[in-house]
């Protein structure tokens, strides 16, 4: 595909990203390298990764970034594929020590740049607030947790028992706030380079492979992480959803509205498609 050097491909680790990949392993002429988001997007812009599966608010501030930014100038997202849930995701969730109207301070998870946007986006959209924000670590333990509450995301925060804390879904926040779709990741390329030109059918067919293997994925999974079989079936097969079609792009445009409006995103940038001049 790309003369003797391998496509660098970037994955996530975690359960909802598998459909994505099923089957790429076994593809000649492509290396997988398994970050958590906001690494495979650092990499992207690095030139390190020729793809990788992006946090949504990634492509509006790598598109907009040129060389000065080390950025991804002309990035391109791979058409019609994403990481989305319409309402409950279960892997996006706050966990808080009191109602969140009256939260003064939240931990984000590092790991994902758009969970962490997204919480801000309702924080200061739907309580009218901006509670202080800190870092947390990826996998952090809770139980001397500072702040009010803490973003967890991906396994842990399905793995993550209550312990005395409330939980709330962020997909739910979202669709309540919204009535939308919304668009965790997506399969970004730094341009369209006519070296990966066979890239998004390769993709597509993993997906492909990926939706209709959600059964296996959920048995294999469910081991690796020690929950149940169904209820990583149920996850992958009703609560997630893995196209790029018009739900999904509205709650994306209006994701990024709201993004622009509070300073978590550059103006101006347009949704690029891998295969646009």
């Amino acid at each position: 595909m790309n003369g003797e050097r391998k496509i660098k491909i970037g994955i996530v680790p975690y359960l909802n990203a598998r459909p994505l990949v099923y089957g790429l392993k076994e593809e000649e002429g492509l290396e997988l390298i398994e970050e958590v988001p906001s690494k495979l997007a650092r990499l992207l812009a690095a030139g390190e990764i020729d793809c990788g599966i992006i946090s949504s608010i990634e492509y509006f501030r790598q598109a907009a970034a040129g060389p000065a930014t080390a950025g991804i100038e002309g990035a391109r997202i791979i058409p019609d594929i994403s990481i989305s849930a319409l309402g409950e995701v279960w892997s996006i969730r706050l966990f808080s020590k009191v109602p969140l109207a009256a939260v003064k301070s939240v931990a984000l998870d590092e790991s994902s740049r758009t969970s962490a946007a997204l919480t801000k986006i309702i924080f200061k959209e739907r309580f009218k607030k901006e509670p202080k924000w800190q870092g947390l670590e990826p996998n952090a333990d809770l139980e001397n947790l500072e702040a009010d509450a803490a973003l967890l995301i991906g396994d842990p925060a399905m793995l993550r028992k209550p312990n005395g804390f409330s939980i709330y879904d962020l997909g739910k926040l979202w669709q309540e706030m919204t009535h939308l779709a919304f668009v965790y990741a997506l399969w970004l390329v730094p341009s369209s380079d006519k070296n990966l030109a066979k890239l998004p059918a390769l993709l597509a067919e993993a997906k492909a492979r990926g939706t209709r293997n959600f059964a296996r994925i959920a048995k294999r999974e469910g081991k690796r992480l020690g929950l149940r079989e169904a209820f990583c079936y149920e996850y992958l097969a009703k609560i997630m959803r893995y196209d790029l079609g018009a739900e999904e792009l509205a709650g994306l445009k209006k994701f990024y509205k709201y993004a622009v409006k509070y300073g978590l995103a550059p103006q101006g940038v347009e949704m690029r498609f891998f295969g646009d001049r």
